[in-house]
């Protein structure tokens, strides 16, 4: 089953019928699709995979395709994911199409990827995937269990001030860097959250502020 959504007084974008097809393929889950509008003439895109999957189901999924098996699965994913929103924008050249936020809804786990930059998603989804999984014995172990929620990037509140935030935000967005800095974990649904810092693979000290 695959659903859109839009709000009240958009319009449904062309070949979306035959994009959440190919999603649904893609992904052999549930997927629901969420149109919003961005800046100026920008169209942004939510998908939400449901995926009959606990963590550890899924990243063994994703250890064989992309450590073990030369990452041909994966970047065959990878590959038709691209195509299917590249044939999107071809049947809708006014609008200006993006990927805003990929999540993952496992069943105790939700993984959140957002936008950094325009196209951000589609052009980092597999490193960022190889991440996850390179990562989890020290985010897992660190914070004590299995995460209930994963927030990727998330940044410091120290690098901003209120004048410059969003121009430092794109900054480090354009940099490439901002997805494998820090990662938001939450353990629980009422857990306020760590911050995982992957260039150390350690759980950041208390007293570290960061915007998701």
């Amino acid at each position: 089953m695959v659903e859109l959504t839009q709000h009240k007084n958009e319009h449904l974008l062309r070949g979306t019928r035959r994009f959440q097809k190919e999603l649904n393929k893609i992904f052999s889950s549930e997927v629901l699709v969420r149109e919003h509008p961005g800046k100026e003439d920008e169209t942004l895109l939510t998908i939400e995979v449901d995926m009959d999957l606990n963590f550890n189901q899924f990243l063994t999924i994703l250890e064989g395709d992309i450590l073990k098996r030369s990452q041909k699965n994966t970047q065959r994913t990878m590959l038709s994911l691209m195509l299917a929103f590249i044939r999107l924008q071809e049947e809708n050249k006014d609008d200006n199409l993006d990927l805003e936020e990929l999540s993952f809804y496992l069943r105790e786990t939700t993984i959140h990827i957002k936008r950094i930059s325009p196209k951000s998603i589609l052009i980092k989804l597999f490193d960022i995937l190889r991440a996850l999984v390179e990562h989890a014995p020290y985010y897992t172990e660190a914070g004590h269990g299995m995460p209930a929620s994963i927030y990727v990037p998330i940044y410091r509140t120290d690098y901003f001030t209120n004048a410059s935030m969003e121009i430092t935000r794109m900054h480090l967005a354009n940099a490439g860097d901002a997805y494998f800095d820090y990662w938001g974990i939450c353990i629980d649904e009422e857990d306020d959250g760590q911050v995982y810092d992957l260039k150390s693979a350690k759980i950041a000290p208390e007293g570290f502020d960061l915007i998701f």
